[in-house]
């Protein structure tokens, strides 16, 4: 996993979402989050202002 995959991880539960939540707030699809974690997706560029 790499570090920015591991870093959403923690943000991530640390604040009670889901990858569902997640991918709906920065509007990609569920699977995107997965690939992230999993190491077989890329990140995208996200608005910096896009809180999660």
């Amino acid at each position: 996993m790499s570090y920015m995959a591991t870093k959403l991880k923690v943000a991530r539960q640390s604040n009670g979402f889901s990858q569902n939540e997640i991918a709906t707030i920065l509007h990609i699809s569920r699977q995107s989050i997965s690939k992230w974690k999993n190491g077989r997706g890329y990140l995208i560029d996200i608005d910096p202002k896009t809180r999660i």
